[in-house]
């Protein structure tokens, strides 16, 4: 079976740069800092995990659904349902997909609103 290793440095340090981000915010909380400039460090501190977690998938594509593919039989099979059902898992974690889906919170989702209700825009929750 094939393992992350091949990639683990830079696996490791997205994920130590993910972890300063997040003690960054820690810190400006700490300082006081102006609300809307933490807001900003959250917004790129939350993009860090999804770009980190495409990183992974893509690296599982390449390497262990591939190569398990590519033998064939039950591991492939199995492999693939692993990728889908991972992809299916990182779409419904993510928020704003799920608003372009019509899930939660659609109504609030300016993207999904009809002519009529944009003269009066609704508030967000």
């Amino acid at each position: 079976m094939v393992s992350c290793s091949h990639h683990e440095e830079d696996v490791l340090k997205r994920l130590r740069r993910i972890g300063g981000q997040v003690r960054g915010l820690r810190r400006m909380v700490e300082e006081d800092t102006y609300c809307i400039d933490v807001l900003t460090q959250v917004s790129a501190t939350t993009r860090a995990p999804r770009s980190f977690a495409l990183q992974m998938l893509d690296g599982h594509m390449d390497t262990c659904v591939r190569t398990a593919v590519a033998e064939g039989g039950e591991d492939g099979d199995l492999k693939l349902k692993e990728a889908r059902d991972a992809i299916a898992r990182l779409v419904r974690s993510w928020p704003l997909l799920d608003h372009a889906r019509g899930g939660r919170g659609a109504a609030e989702n300016p993207c999904t609103v009809g002519p009529a209700d944009r003269a009066a825009p609704r508030p967000w929750r």
